[in-house]
C-alpha cells in the first residue's frame, strides 16, 4: 500500500489538484476512480452519477459551458454531487489508503488516445480547448485530403514537443503523470482495448446490483476514426517521446496500432465537410 503520507510534498499538492475535479467516489459502494481524459471518462462519469441517483435529465439543466449535451457531466458534476467529486485533500485520504475501497482507472493505446483528443479538441473546434491553439500554424492548416489531416496533426505533435509537460493540458499529458500508478495503490488498472477485464472484478467487489459503466457506451464518436494514413513517421517518433512512459508502464506495443482501415475517400469527403 503507498500511503498518502509518504508521497512528496510537491507530487502530494500536484495530484490533490487533479483529483479534485477528476476523482470520482461512491461511499455506498466504496469504489474510487480517477478519470483520464478521451478514456472513456465522459461514460464513467455518467455511470457514477447513475450510482449517485442523478439522472441526465438532472444533469442536463445544470448551468455549462460544454457544446455538446453529453459533455455537460464534466463541468456540472461536482456541483450537483459534491460528495461524489470536487473532493478536497482531507476527503480524499481514506479511499486513497483504505484496502476497503476498489480503486480503478482505465488507460488507452496511446496512439489512439492522443489522435482522439486532438481531433474531438482541436480538428473539430471544440470551443472549450481550440481558442488557445488560434495562432498556431498547424491549427489554421487548410484540411482538403488525408495528406492534409497527416500534417496537420504531425505540426500539432510538434508544438507539444516543444512544451513543457507541465503546461500541457490535461487531454495531451501522459496518463502516467495524471494516474500516477507510483503513487496509488490501484485496485485494477484497465486498459479500453480490453475493458470487458474490469467487470468481473466490479462485480465481487460490490456484487451483481450495478449495471456495466460500459453497457451503453457508443462504438464510435469519432467524425473522423483514427487511422494509421493519419500518423506520419515524424508523428510516430513524437508520439513514442511524448508518452514513453505510458508504454513503458501500461505496457503498450510502440508499434502504431492499424486502426481504420476501410475509411473511404467518400466517408472523408463528408467529414471534411463537416469540419468546414
Amino acid at each position: 500500500m503507498k500511503n498518502v503520507e509518504n508521497w512528496p510534498s510537491l507530487d502530494k499538492e500536484k495530484l490533490f489538484e487533479y483529483l479534485r475535479y477528476n476523482s470520482y467516489l461512491s461511499e455506498h459502494y466504496k469504489l474510487f476512480y480517477v478519470a483520464t481524459p478521451k478514456v472513456a471518462c465522459t461514460t464513467l462519469k455518467w455511470w457514477f452519477a447513475s450510482l449517485s441517483g442523478l439522472s441526465k435529465k438532472d444533469i442536463s439543466i445544470a448551468d455549462s459551458n460544454e457544446s455538446d449535451p453529453e459533455l455537460v457531466i464534466h463541468d456540472t458534476f461536482h456541483k450537483l454531487a459534491p460528495s461524489v467529486t470536487g473532493l478536497l485533500p482531507q476527503n480524499l485520504i481514506n479511499p486513497l489508503n483504505s484496502d476497503l475501497y476498489f480503486r480503478f482507472c482505465v488507460v488507452r493505446n496511446p496512439y489512439t488516445r492522443i489522435f482522439s483528443a486532438w481531433q474531438s479538441k482541436l480538428l473539430l473546434r471544440e470551443p472549450l480547448q481550440s481558442h488557445s491553439y488560434e495562432h498556431c500554424d498547424f491549427y489554421n492548416r487548410s484540411i482538403n485530403n488525408m495528406e492534409d489531416i497527416a500534417l496537420a496533426y504531425e505540426g500539432f505533435l510538434e508544438h507539444l514537443l516543444s512544451l513543457d509537460e507541465v503546461h500541457l493540458d490535461a487531454h495531451w499529458k501522459p496518463q502516467f503523470s495524471l494516474l500516477r500508478p507510483d503513487l496509488i495503490s490501484y485496485s485494477k488498472v484497465t486498459k479500453l482495448e480490453n475493458v470487458n477485464d474490469l467487470i468481473p472484478e466490479l462485480t465481487r467487489h460490490v456484487g451483481t446490483s450495478i449495471s456495466s459503466p460500459f453497457s451503453d457506451r457508443p462504438k464510435n464518436e469519432s467524425l473522423i476514426p483514427y487511422s494509421r494514413n493519419f500518423v506520419t513517421d515524424r508523428s510516430t517518433a513524437i508520439i513514442q517521446e511524448l508518452y514513453a512512459k505510458d508504454f513503458e508502464v501500461f505496457e503498450y506495443n510502440l508499434t502504431p496500432v492499424i486502426g481504420r482501415e476501410d475509411f473511404s475517400t467518400a466517408e472523408l469527403n463528408v467529414a471534411i465537410r463537416a469540419i468546414e
